[in-house]
């Protein structure tokens, strides 16, 4: 997914979304000081389960915040 992708669906009127991060993506954490890769964030996460990450984040470029 690029950039310009993430940009738009953060537009106040954008569209509700879901993202589906990689083992490679950089996560940040809430604080935002420390990154780590997908496979980190998610290391205890079992296979075809999912995990909400409360909080505002850097990912794919773009700070996201989750309600």
């Amino acid at each position: 997914m690029g950039r310009e992708w993430c940009s738009f669906l953060l537009l106040p009127k954008a569209i509700p979304f879901h993202l589906r991060l990689r083992q490679s993506d950089r996560i940040s954490s809430c604080s935002g000081k420390r990154r780590q890769t997908g496979e980190r964030v998610f290391a205890n996460l079992q296979v075809g389960k999912h995990c909400l990450l409360s909080g505002k984040r850097w990912v794919l470029g773009g700070r996201i915040y989750y309600k």
